[in-house]
């Protein structure tokens, strides 16, 4: 049984995702596909335009066998912890090959720039990781970052990596043609456009879900807290709890409070990462103690996957299907983010609650592929 292996958003799922699904499949020549999704909060530090169990649904409706949660705490990190964190779980589910979407598209050169990776040295203090890794790498696009540190975290499992060329620009707000990108498609909704021709999510598309609208909360908050007991707060290193309180105080919007945070040494992702931990309350020690999943969550399934969840439960892969039995950390995490999610809209949050404990959502029809 061959195990196609996917790291995937889906925020919202777009016909760019389909084709990368079909392609996937095609090239991988795979029994099964299997994707890695990030839950209500992503990696650039924002919540989700529509929550995870919708997004897992559409990733069936349009050939995703299997969905597995990762964990909040390592969907929102940097390129190379969400990247490691991924393929940690695509091993444990016996995964043979990785399909990544790249703008580049030249594998090669990919594999090339992972192995300098090794010897990148990186330092904290003077200038963003992301320009640290340019000027010794050269300029790179996200989905091509990301692609060196698959491969490189790939290979100690002995996974293949495959990489597929993507058919819009990651960071482009226009949408021109029938393959639009999320980031458009989320521009465009929140401007209140019809985006009902670029995604199957149309309906289930929530402009509640940014971080514009946690902002008052995260604006009193930082006005309320003791900054002593900031500095206790994952990714809240360097006295960049002082950069955040001035902030705080200075400005009313959250465009605002990014503009006055985001420097040479910040990026905009960097500190929207920093202050998602900070609302979840995520600890630098749970964070070290955690620094790796160790389980496999189901979000969803179909009936293809039956024999490869067969065969990993004979392994004794840590399958978890139930709520209940994530590890109590994890549990506490994901019950937080789903409040968090959930700000201001009490009908939603008892929804999402309530989900949350229900177990995955299955497709056992056969009509699948």
């Amino acid at each position: 049984m061959k195990v196609c292996g996917i790291v995937v958003e889906y925020n919202p799922f777009h016909n760019g995702h389909l084709h990368h699904l079909q392609q996937a499949r095609r090239q991988s020549g795979c029994d099964v596909v299997v994707a890695v999704m990030s839950p209500h909060f992503v990696q650039r530090g924002e919540p989700a335009i529509c929550d995870k169990w919708a997004r897992a649904k559409a990733a069936l409706a349009c050939g995703v066998d299997l969905v597995i949660e990762l964990p909040t705490l390592h969907a929102v990190q940097s390129a190379a912890y969400f990247a490691q964190a991924a393929v940690e779980l695509l091993a444990l589910a016996d995964t043979d090959v990785i399909v990544f979407g790249s703008e580049s598209s030249d594998h090669a050169q990919l594999e090339e720039a992972a192995r300098r990776l090794e010897h990148v040295v990186v330092n904290g203090r003077s200038q963003s990781i992301v320009r640290q890794y340019e000027s010794q790498l050269g300029a790179m696009a996200p989905n091509d970052i990301l692609g060196i540190h698959y491969i490189r975290a790939a290979i100690p499992y002995g996974i293949q990596t495959l990489c597929i060329k993507r058919t819009n620009d990651y960071h482009s707000c226009k949408i021109d043609a029938p393959i639009a990108s999320a980031t458009a498609i989320r521009h465009a909704f929140f401007h209140g456009e019809d985006v009902s021709a670029y995604t199957p999510l149309a309906a289930q598309l929530d402009a509640n879900r940014r971080l514009s609208a946690l902002y008052p909360y995260l604006q009193t908050q930082l006005l309320l807290d003791d900054p002593a007991k900031m500095r206790a707060c994952f990714l809240m290193d360097e006295g960049i709890e002082s950069l955040f309180i001035q902030a705080a105080k200075a400005n009313d919007t959250l465009e605002a409070f990014l503009d006055h945070c985001t420097n040479a040494r910040y990026t905009r992702s960097r500190i929207q990462r920093t202050l998602i931990h900070y609302l979840l309350h995520t600890s630098k020690d749970d964070a070290n103690q955690h620094a790796l999943p160790a389980h496999l969550r189901l979000l969803a399934f179909t009936k293809q996957a039956r024999p490869l969840l067969r065969k990993l439960q004979d392994e004794g892969r840590p399958i978890v299907s139930r709520f209940h039995d994530l590890p109590l950390f994890y549990r506490q995490m994901e019950r937080k983010a789903t409040i968090l999610y959930t700000h201001g809209d009490a009908k939603e949050r008892k929804r999402l609650l309530a989900r949350e404990g229900e177990g995955p959502y299955a497709d056992l029809s056969d009509h699948h592929h």
